[in-house]
Formats: C-alpha cells, sequence, structure tokens
C-alpha cells in the first residue's frame, strides 16, 4: 500500500517532467530548423554579395576606361561630350584621375 501511495505522489511530478522534455524537445527542434533557414538564408545572402561585387568592379572598371578615354581626348572633342553631363558629373570629369596622360603628354 505504501508502495501504490509513493508512486501515486510521485505521479505528478513525472507527468510534469515529462511536459518538460517534450517542451524542451519541441522548442529545440524549431530552432535547429529556424537555424538551419537562418543558415541557408545567410549563404544565399553572401553569394549575391559576391555577385553584386563582381558587377561592381566590372561597371567600376568601364566606368574608369571611359573616364580615362574622355580625358584622353583634346580639348575641343571633349567639350561636346562634357556638355551633355550634368554638373557634378561635369566636375568629376574635368579632374583627370592621378598619372593620367592627355595627348599631349602633360600630366
Amino acid at each position: 500500500m505504501n508502495v501504490v501511495k509513493g508512486i501515486l505522489s510521485a505521479l505528478p511530478s513525472v507527468i510534469i517532467l515529462f511536459f518538460v522534455l517534450g517542451g524542451a524537445y519541441y522548442l529545440n527542434s524549431k530552432l535547429d530548423k529556424m537555424n538551419d533557414m537562418w543558415l541557408s538564408a545567410n549563404q544565399v545572402t553572401v553569394k549575391n554579395q559576391q555577385a553584386q561585387i563582381k558587377i561592381n568592379r566590372i561597371f567600376g572598371k568601364q566606368m574608369d576606361d571611359f573616364t580615362s578615354y574622355i580625358h584622353g581626348l583634346p580639348e575641343e572633342k571633349r567639350k561636346p561630350w562634357l556638355e551633355t553631363y550634368s554638373e557634378e558629373v561635369q566636375k568629376m570629369l574635368f579632374t583627370p584621375p592621378k598619372g593620367l596622360k592627355n595627348q599631349s603628354g602633360e600630366k
């Protein structure tokens, strides 16, 4: 009889323990899924960033080549190009990149 009373008195604690362990297992599995989703999304973001860096490098090189080409032109050929740009772009184009020689050999 004492054994039955002991088992019955411990039963609520065991039930509560099962609920706590089951909840912890459920939360752990949900957190693992969220972590996996975050990692896969992060990998996609890194790939997109690397692709954007490549695009920016190519575009930057093209802009540098274009700017160098414009600055390499003689003044009379350069003026029509520069008149088509806004004032900010004209300021950028009127200051040649460092070390650039124009066609007359001046730096």
